[in-house]
């Protein structure tokens, strides 16, 4: 698994780790240039007040400084991508409109 400490994708817009909270991800993906090929499964079930606090601490650990995410944010994404049934692909992922 990708370490989370500088993580690009969990430090980066935060739509993104919330999408991959909600849906999971699934490899082949690269993750700060190194090759990855396991499953995260989805979290949907978490509310978005959870999702938002747990992406928070870990945005906020290990080092890391991104800015907070609220449980507005992932509401908004949860409502764009409802009708997901499985984890994200890398491609599939990087061709999403999260916003």
């Amino acid at each position: 698994m990708p370490a989370l400490k500088g993580s690009t994708v969990l430090n980066g817009p935060p739509e993104v780790p919330i999408a991959i909270v909600l849906a999971g991800l699934t490899g082949p993906y690269t993750a700060d240039g190194k090759q990855f090929s396991a499953v995260m499964g989805g979290w949907a079930i978490l509310s978005d007040a959870d999702i938002a606090t747990t992406l928070t601490y870990a945005r906020g650990s290990w080092g890391n400084t991104a800015p907070a995410i609220t449980a507005e944010q992932v509401a908004a994404v949860r409502a764009k991508i409802q009708s997901r049934t499985k984890p994200w692909t890398a491609e599939e992922l990087a061709k999403a409109t999260l916003k």
